[in-house]
Protein backbone atom coordinates (compact mmCIF):
# COMPACT_ATOMS: atom_id res chain seq x y z
CA UNK A 1 0.00 0.00 0.00
CA UNK A 2 3.08 2.45 -0.05
CA UNK A 3 5.59 3.33 -2.96
CA UNK A 4 8.83 4.95 -2.32
CA UNK A 5 9.83 7.41 -5.15
CA UNK A 6 13.48 7.67 -5.59
CA UNK A 7 16.45 9.28 -8.19
CA UNK A 8 19.17 7.95 -6.24
CA UNK A 9 21.00 4.33 -7.10
CA UNK A 10 24.41 4.86 -6.54
CA UNK A 11 26.07 4.64 -2.92
CA UNK A 12 25.95 8.32 -1.26
CA UNK A 13 29.72 8.48 -0.53
CA UNK A 14 30.36 11.53 -2.09
CA UNK A 15 29.71 14.89 -0.05
CA UNK A 16 30.38 18.52 -1.01
CA UNK A 17 30.77 21.25 1.97
CA UNK A 18 29.13 24.46 1.23
CA UNK A 19 30.00 27.48 3.22
CA UNK A 20 27.07 29.61 4.43
CA UNK A 21 27.21 33.05 4.05
CA UNK A 22 27.77 35.03 7.45
CA UNK A 23 24.58 35.04 9.93
CA UNK A 24 22.88 32.20 8.40
CA UNK A 25 22.72 28.61 9.07
CA UNK A 26 20.61 26.86 7.19
CA UNK A 27 20.73 25.44 3.44
CA UNK A 28 17.29 23.56 1.20
CA UNK A 29 17.53 20.32 -1.07
CA UNK A 30 14.76 19.05 -3.06
CA UNK A 31 13.99 16.33 -5.07
CA UNK A 32 11.24 17.59 -7.53
CA UNK A 33 9.16 13.93 -8.62
CA UNK A 34 6.60 13.87 -11.39
CA UNK A 35 3.59 12.39 -9.99
CA UNK A 36 0.88 12.61 -13.10
CA UNK A 37 0.72 9.27 -14.01
CA UNK A 38 0.80 7.55 -10.01
CA UNK A 39 -1.97 10.51 -8.75
CA UNK A 40 -5.27 8.49 -10.00
CA UNK A 41 -3.77 5.58 -8.00
CA UNK A 42 -2.27 7.19 -4.75
CA UNK A 43 -3.10 10.27 -2.99
CA UNK A 44 -0.84 11.24 -0.03
CA UNK A 45 2.74 10.68 1.27
CA UNK A 46 3.07 9.64 4.76
CA UNK A 47 6.93 9.80 5.50
CA UNK A 48 10.11 10.80 3.92
CA UNK A 49 13.37 9.28 3.62
CA UNK A 50 16.62 11.28 3.21
CA UNK A 51 20.39 11.29 3.65
CA UNK A 52 21.39 12.98 6.56
CA UNK A 53 25.49 14.48 6.23
CA UNK A 54 25.15 17.85 9.30
CA UNK A 55 25.60 15.55 12.30
CA UNK A 56 24.39 17.63 15.68
CA UNK A 57 21.84 20.04 13.04
CA UNK A 58 18.19 19.82 12.72
CA UNK A 59 15.97 18.97 9.52
CA UNK A 60 12.33 19.81 8.64
CA UNK A 61 10.66 18.45 5.25
CA UNK A 62 8.11 20.45 3.28
CA UNK A 63 5.96 19.70 0.84
CA UNK A 64 4.84 21.80 -2.20
CA UNK A 65 2.85 20.68 -5.29
CA UNK A 66 4.24 22.58 -8.77
CA UNK A 67 2.39 23.09 -11.69
CA UNK A 68 3.82 21.67 -14.87
CA UNK A 69 5.95 24.19 -16.06
CA UNK A 70 7.18 24.64 -12.17
CA UNK A 71 10.84 23.57 -11.51
CA UNK A 72 11.01 24.33 -8.15
CA UNK A 73 9.31 25.31 -4.86
CA UNK A 74 9.67 29.40 -4.03
CA UNK A 75 11.23 29.28 -0.83
CA UNK A 76 9.44 32.78 0.76
CA UNK A 77 6.46 30.39 0.21
CA UNK A 78 6.88 27.18 1.57
CA UNK A 79 4.69 27.27 4.78
CA UNK A 80 4.40 25.16 7.96
CA UNK A 81 6.83 22.19 7.53
CA UNK A 82 5.07 18.75 7.82
CA UNK A 83 7.51 17.28 10.63
CA UNK A 84 11.08 18.30 12.02
CA UNK A 85 13.77 16.48 14.05
CA UNK A 86 17.53 16.11 15.22
CA UNK A 87 20.04 14.62 13.23
CA UNK A 88 22.23 12.72 15.97
CA UNK A 89 24.08 10.50 13.20
CA UNK A 90 24.60 9.96 9.39
CA UNK A 91 22.71 7.97 7.19
CA UNK A 92 19.69 7.69 6.03
CA UNK A 93 16.66 9.22 8.50
CA UNK A 94 12.84 7.95 7.97
CA UNK A 95 10.78 11.15 9.23
CA UNK A 96 6.91 10.15 9.59
CA UNK A 97 4.95 13.28 8.70
CA UNK A 98 2.66 14.57 11.37
CA UNK A 99 -0.04 14.16 9.37
CA UNK A 100 -0.13 12.94 6.03
CA UNK A 101 0.49 15.01 2.93
CA UNK A 102 -2.72 14.64 0.40
CA UNK A 103 -3.05 15.67 -2.68
CA UNK A 104 -5.94 15.38 -5.62
CA UNK A 105 -5.29 13.91 -9.22
CA UNK A 106 -4.96 17.25 -10.97
CA UNK A 107 -1.06 17.67 -9.35
CA UNK A 108 1.47 17.21 -11.89
CA UNK A 109 4.39 17.76 -10.21
CA UNK A 110 5.40 17.51 -6.25
CA UNK A 111 9.06 18.91 -4.55
CA UNK A 112 9.97 17.68 -1.40
CA UNK A 113 12.32 19.98 0.75
CA UNK A 114 14.32 19.20 3.35
CA UNK A 115 15.71 22.11 5.16
CA UNK A 116 18.83 21.73 7.50
CA UNK A 117 19.93 23.59 10.20
CA UNK A 118 23.12 23.88 11.60
CA UNK A 119 24.50 24.75 15.09
CA UNK A 120 28.26 24.27 13.95
CA UNK A 121 29.60 27.71 14.54
CA UNK A 122 31.93 27.26 10.93
CA UNK A 123 28.81 27.93 9.11
CA UNK A 124 29.64 25.02 7.08
CA UNK A 125 27.08 21.83 5.36
CA UNK A 126 27.83 19.00 4.23
CA UNK A 127 25.39 17.59 1.52
CA UNK A 128 26.22 14.10 0.67
CA UNK A 129 25.41 12.98 -2.88
CA UNK A 130 26.00 9.79 -5.48
CA UNK A 131 29.00 8.09 -5.96
CA UNK A 132 30.25 8.58 -9.37
CA UNK A 133 32.83 6.71 -11.02
CA UNK A 134 34.79 5.46 -14.94
CA UNK A 135 32.88 2.03 -13.52
CA UNK A 136 29.57 3.85 -12.33
CA UNK A 137 27.71 6.29 -13.89
CA UNK A 138 24.52 8.04 -12.00
CA UNK A 139 21.39 8.05 -14.08
CA UNK A 140 20.24 11.92 -13.51
CA UNK A 141 18.18 14.41 -15.65
CA UNK A 142 17.69 17.91 -15.38
CA UNK A 143 14.84 19.02 -12.99
CA UNK A 144 15.30 16.16 -10.57
CA UNK A 145 17.40 17.26 -7.48
CA UNK A 146 18.31 20.71 -6.33
CA UNK A 147 19.92 22.65 -3.79
CA UNK A 148 19.67 26.52 -2.41
CA UNK A 149 22.42 28.10 -2.56
CA UNK A 150 23.52 31.76 -2.93
CA UNK A 151 19.81 32.49 -2.69
CA UNK A 152 19.11 30.62 -5.57
CA UNK A 153 17.86 27.47 -6.80
CA UNK A 154 20.29 25.43 -8.17
CA UNK A 155 19.97 22.05 -10.43
CA UNK A 156 22.62 19.77 -9.55
CA UNK A 157 23.52 18.86 -13.21
CA UNK A 158 24.52 22.38 -13.51
CA UNK A 159 27.74 21.60 -10.91
CA UNK A 160 30.50 19.49 -11.77
CA UNK A 161 31.67 18.76 -8.83
CA UNK A 162 27.64 17.76 -7.20
CA UNK A 163 26.86 15.78 -10.30
CA UNK A 164 24.62 12.89 -8.73
CA UNK A 165 21.35 13.37 -7.22
CA UNK A 166 20.15 13.47 -3.59
CA UNK A 167 18.82 10.90 -1.62
CA UNK A 168 15.37 12.56 -0.77
CA UNK A 169 12.67 10.07 -1.32
CA UNK A 170 8.51 10.62 -0.14
CA UNK A 171 6.49 7.51 0.63
CA UNK A 172 3.02 7.18 -1.03
CA UNK A 173 0.57 5.99 0.11
CA UNK A 174 -2.77 3.82 -1.80
CA UNK A 175 -6.08 6.09 -2.46
CA UNK A 176 -7.85 2.77 -1.24
CA UNK A 177 -5.75 0.17 0.43
CA UNK A 178 -5.20 -3.29 -0.85
CA UNK A 179 -5.59 -6.47 1.31
CA UNK A 180 -3.27 -8.77 1.06
CA UNK A 181 -4.96 -12.14 2.45
CA UNK A 182 -3.93 -15.25 0.27
CA UNK A 183 -4.89 -18.62 1.17
CA UNK A 184 -3.70 -21.85 1.15
CA UNK A 185 -5.49 -24.96 2.12
CA UNK A 186 -3.77 -27.92 4.02
CA UNK A 187 -0.28 -29.01 1.93
CA UNK A 188 0.57 -31.77 4.90
CA UNK A 189 -0.70 -34.33 2.72
CA UNK A 190 -0.36 -38.30 2.04
CA UNK A 191 0.06 -38.93 -1.10
CA UNK A 192 -1.99 -42.36 -2.08
CA UNK A 193 -1.67 -43.17 -5.69
CA UNK A 194 -4.22 -40.64 -6.97
CA UNK A 195 -4.24 -37.24 -7.87
CA UNK A 196 -3.84 -34.36 -4.46
CA UNK A 197 -5.48 -31.00 -5.07
CA UNK A 198 -4.19 -27.84 -2.74
CA UNK A 199 -6.63 -25.26 -3.80
CA UNK A 200 -4.63 -21.63 -3.29
CA UNK A 201 -6.75 -18.19 -3.14
CA UNK A 202 -4.10 -15.28 -4.30
CA UNK A 203 -4.59 -11.75 -3.51
CA UNK A 204 -1.70 -9.43 -3.67
CA UNK A 205 1.10 -11.89 -2.87
CA UNK A 206 3.65 -13.54 -4.81
CA UNK A 207 3.55 -17.46 -5.04
CA UNK A 208 7.13 -18.89 -4.93
CA UNK A 209 7.38 -22.90 -4.96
Amino acid sequence: NEYMLSYDFMPMTKTEYYTLPEDENTLYMANVYNVSDLADEYGSINKVMFYAKELGGFYRIYLTPLSSDESYPDISALGTSYCSGYIGAEGYVTADLSKPYTFDDSVSKIAVTVKIITDDQSRIIGVAREDCTRKYQPSISDGESYLYVDGAWKDVTSDEMLYGNLCIRPVLVRRVSVTQDSTISSNNLTYTDSDVTVDLNLNGNLLYS
